[in-house]
């Protein structure tokens, strides 16, 4: 089994996040619900108002010795505070599970986004989850509000491809990328990425990668541009031979261009 393992890993390059890799080809990819994000991120808040309150309980003695009166105006900011987060958070969830923008324009949804990722990845850390499977149920719920929030128009798109893709699928997302007039460029990791998005300044990005590897670039792009993520398949482990469905990635495509979903694909899988 060692000598499967290192036979695996030794035609391969492993980036730092799939050091924890040993040698198996089981999980070549997953296709989660978003609501397992949702209940991880809704558990996080639920903790946090535990938090809250134990905070609160253990100033209250003081603030009473300050003012008989602070108790209850702390009390209240703090529940007003939380209750507005709470607020929030619906109307992110409301907009991805119903297509429909329903957050004010003053207010992006991965502003909120950005710190209950890691507190949902965390969560899913200690109940042994994989940080492949929360990561695609956190991709799933980003596509949803992406295209919620993204009003179809000429979006400048660029697909964003890694390197460990096989040939003949690279070659079928560069017609398709000719097809649709859009940038297609191979990235070895996110200063790559970075140094291609400043150049192109894209409006839209169809980013194909591993679960882990997308959710860290949608954290760092996203509050700026409109990121549809793709996982990539693994069937032969990571980061080599990875494949992805070239269709998906034009149903991607055109949902940014708001072209007809309903046109054939000229590209086959």
């Amino acid at each position: 089994m060692h000598e499967q393992t290192r036979q695996s890993t030794a035609d391969r390059k492993l980036g730092d996040e799939w050091q924890d890799w040993e040698g198996g080809v089981e999980e070549q990819g997953f296709d989660e619900r978003s609501g397992l994000f949702v209940g991880l991120a809704a558990v996080g808040m639920a903790l946090g108002l535990m938090g809250i309150a134990a905070l609160w309980y253990l100033i209250l003695p003081r603030l009473t010795q300050l003012d008989p009166r602070l108790p209850m105006v702390v009390g209240r900011i703090f529940v007003g505070v939380f209750g507005l987060i709470v607020l929030y958070f619906g109307l992110i969830v409301g907009s991805a599970v119903t297509g429909r923008n329903f957050l004010p324009p003053p207010l992006k949804s991965w502003t909120l986004m950005r710190f209950l990722v890691p507190v949902a990845l965390s969560i899913g850390g200690r109940l042994r989850l994989s940080k492949d499977r929360v990561g695609s149920s956190v991709i799933r719920f980003n596509n949803a509000l992406t295209q919620a929030a993204s009003k179809p128009t000429e979006h400048r798109v660029l697909i964003l491809l890694p390197r460990c893709l096989r040939k003949p699928v690279r070659e079928q997302l560069l017609l398709l990328g000719e097809k649709h007039h859009c940038e297609v460029a191979t990235v070895g990791g996110g200063t790559a990425a970075r140094k291609v998005i400043e150049r192109v300044r894209p409006t839209g990005i169809v980013a194909i990668a591993c679960e882990r590897d997308l959710v860290s670039g949608i954290r760092d792009v996203a509050p700026r541009i409109p990121v549809i993520g793709i996982a990539n398949k693994r069937p032969e482990g990571p980061c080599k031979n990875t494949e992805v469905a070239v269709g998906e990635v034009e149903e991607a495509v055109r949902e940014f261009q708001g072209e007809d979903q309903g046109q054939g694909s000229g590209v086959r899988d």
